[in-house]
């Protein structure tokens, strides 16, 4: 009788996006996408879920996840959305849906293909012509990655190099920089 693989731990990294409900810029002040981040990191404590990187923008957020199993990813994204859209929805004084339907999970392979993933997160409102630099959109996670930011982090940069195959490189924050 073989080993049933469903019992095997896999662990695995997830690029996840979740837009807003309509596209509506519903997270365009500062002050609403540092809510969001704070229920970020406070889910990043409650669930087995490492977070590699982040950005939250104007109307969706990018989130790239480590976790053992996507079960904790379900169960993290389902207490973050939740948790979140309740704040905002008691603050605005507002009913109704915050998220546009459910978030998308898409797996990612180690090395290269997540290096890409995270330059693709990072660079995403730079694209959008919304800043000239990562460092200085307030919702992404390039100060924290970069080492920069040392309060109040959520970003688990010990996993991430290990993803990248990089583990306690100390040229990362100036390879990272520099690319």
């Amino acid at each position: 009788m073989g080993r049933n693989p469903r019992n095997q731990l896999q662990p695995c990294v997830y690029h996840v996006t979740h837009r807003c409900h309509g596209r509506s810029f519903l997270l365009k002040f500062q002050r609403d996408r540092r809510a969001y981040l704070e229920r970020l990191r406070e889910a990043s404590r409650r669930f087995p879920v490492d977070v590699l990187s982040y950005m939250v923008t104007a109307n969706h957020v990018h989130l790239l996840l480590w976790a053992e199993r996507a079960r904790a990813v379900s169960d993290g994204m389902h207490f973050l959305q939740g948790s979140f859209a309740g704040d905002w929805n008691r603050r605005k004084k507002r009913e109704g849906a915050f998220w546009r339907g459910r978030y998308h999970p898409t797996l990612v392979q180690n090395g290269r293909h997540l290096s890409r993933c995270l330059f693709y997160i990072d660079l995403n409102m730079v694209r959008a012509r919304a800043c000239r630099h990562p460092s200085e959109w307030v919702g992404g996670a390039f100060g924290e990655i970069c080492g920069e930011r040392q309060r109040y982090r959520i970003v688990n940069r010990e996993r991430l190099l290990w993803c990248l195959g990089m583990p306690g490189d100390p040229s990362f924050p100036a390879w990272y920089r520099a690319t």
